[in-house]
């Protein structure tokens, strides 16, 4: 009962989603779990009610409430055990997209200090963030007075992957000293998965990492083509740094498919 309850009380701040009845009597059950446990220990520990109330009133409803716990605790394995493997950035997102959280990582935004807080809310416009939050945090970096040499700078660094999520959905004041920044960005973001890879324990993998990385790469390279510089080279490059040996092997990830599809048409 202690376990159900504690699992209804955390799926309030998950997306998480089931059949209506379920819901509804997860909603409920903490209150009437503790209504069921308080009582039958009140009464258990007074002798004169414990001596004057006949034991079906507390025990057949502490019955039934074990019973129910137990079904929905079967229900919930079974569901576990035959739902899909879900990847990494899938439950990020999941995660993510949880209403509470998502009005905290909004209420940051709009406390945060863009002066001192630019890297972090830079961060939030990752596509792993709900659009909402993503937008938020996109038009609070366009206050900082100078924030296109913020991010050409952050291009030009071995952490240029939040500049190219931003720069993969928003649009700026003035592309034209962008398009050679982003390509070194994108060279870099090839170092960065390298170094990512050698780095990762094989409890770790999941196939869909880097997908976002590399979806933000690929549609910054699409917004930015056709500015005199080529970023075929530097896509090549990512894609080499995806066949990084992953605990001595090389592993296929989901977003290998969509870089193969940029650069046979940018060929």
């Amino acid at each position: 009962m202690v376990i159900v309850s504690a699992i209804s009380v955390m799926s309030r701040f998950t997306d998480a989603s089931g059949p209506p009845i379920l819901e509804s009597m997860m909603k409920i059950a903490p209150t009437v779990i503790f209504i069921l446990v308080i009582g039958a220990g009140f009464i258990l520990n007074n002798e004169t009610l414990r001596n004057s109330i006949p034991m079906a009133v507390y025990k057949f409803p502490l019955a039934l409430g074990l019973l129910l716990c137990l079904g929905g605790l079967v229900y919930g394995g079974i569901s576990i055990a035959t739902a899909e493997a879900v990847g990494l950035e899938d439950s990020t997102r999941q995660y993510e997209a949880a209403p509470s959280i998502k009005e905290s990582r909004i209420w940051a935004i709009e406390e945060a200090d863009i002066s001192v807080d630019f890297v972090r809310i830079l961060g939030f416009t990752s596509g792993l963030y709900p659009i909402e939050v993503r937008e938020k945090a996109a038009a609070k970096i366009k206050t900082h007075p100078d924030y296109q040499n913020e991010l050409i700078n952050l291009l030009q660094s071995d952490s240029p992957l939040d500049a190219l999520s931003f720069l993969s959905f928003s649009d700026i004041d003035d592309k034209t000293p962008f398009p050679a920044a982003i390509d070194t960005g994108i060279i870099n973001a090839a170092a960065w998965i390298r170094h990512s890879i050698q780095g990762t324990s094989p409890s770790e993998f999941y196939a869909d990492r880097y997908s976002s990385e590399v979806s933000s790469i690929l549609k910054t390279a699409d917004r930015f083509g056709g500015m005199g510089v080529d970023f075929l080279p530097s896509i090549k490059e990512v894609r080499s740094a995806l066949d990084e040996p992953f605990a001595g092997k090389q592993v296929k990830y989901d977003c290998t498919q969509a870089i193969d599809d940029w650069i046979k048409n940018h060929s």
